[in-house]
């Protein structure tokens, strides 16, 4: 939350400078298995209020946090969680999931929510790496065989997806 924080405030600090940018942020733990749509980023250039997430973890309180795409301006209310936590704990909303937190700071900076066209199988459009080493999803095998595993070696022991193809990724 607090890096999330982090990058809002430097996207907020560069706001003319990013006056016509989508932005595409996601947590450092996360490898995507499959290319982004460009009609929702031609749609996150048009909609700057908006920001383009998966689905992959959503419920009826909440919105799947770690992979986020929108215009930057939507992108500062959408990460800035940190920015209104003590709100947030106020509202009773402090023990909830992060997912949670994420919708409700989303509806108090009035940006709205989209989900990416093409995503929303769980645990196949991207793979969740944690500092534990352990992994969540397959990653794509010729995804992987770009990957220094030396680098991240956590997925030297993790097997690979073969079951994907070329058209699909788009």
């Amino acid at each position: 939350m607090y890096l999330e924080q982090a990058i809002a405030d430097f996207l907020k600090d560069r706001a003319c400078a990013l006056q016509d940018a989508v932005v595409v942020v996601h947590s450092a733990d996360v490898l995507l298995n499959k290319a982004l749509d460009s009609r929702d980023i031609l749609e996150a250039y048009t909609r700057r209020d908006t920001v383009f997430m998966t689905n992959n973890n959503d419920g009826p309180d909440g919105y799947t946090n770690g992979f986020y795409v929108g215009h930057a301006k939507a992108l500062i209310g959408a990460l800035s969680s940190y920015s209104v936590l003590e709100q947030h704990a106020t509202n009773g909303f402090a023990q909830n999931p992060y997912e949670t937190l994420l919708k409700k700071t989303c509806l108090h900076f009035r940006v709205h929510h989209q989900t990416l066209r093409g995503f929303g199988h769980f645990l196949k459009d991207f793979v969740k790496i944690r500092a534990t080493g352990k992994v969540f999803g397959n990653l794509l095998c010729n995804a992987k065989s770009l990957i220094d595993l030396n680098f991240c070696p956590q997925l030297k022991k993790a097997s690979c997806d073969t079951n994907f193809t070329c058209n699909q990724m788009k």
